[in-house]
């Protein structure tokens, strides 16, 4: 009788260790805190590049050390001058 009063409870402690869904809320939060994180340190990274890039830009033209802007290729055109006569 002992024996099976305390299987009844075993069984029973099982079932509710399988339906319990508690823990499992836990790991859902884990896992979303986690890719917060990582959308965050990206986010940083890349504006910190972007912030760094510009001022140092900012900073080498201030001391004339910038580098000269590209110029654009075109195909060179002979414009006539100003004061020649087209005839």
């Amino acid at each position: 009788m002992y024996v099976m009063k305390n299987m009844i409870i075993q069984k029973s402690a099982i079932k509710r260790f399988l339906n319990d869904e508690s823990g499992s809320s836990v790991v859902e939060y884990g896992l979303l805190a986690g890719l917060i994180a990582t959308v965050i340190v990206a986010g940083t990274t890349s504006l910190g590049e972007g912030v760094g890039n510009t001022m140092g830009t900012t900073a080498n033209e201030m001391n004339g050390t910038a580098a000269p802007a590209a110029r654009p290729t075109s195909i060179p055109i002979n414009i006539p001058p100003a004061n020649s006569v087209v005839g």
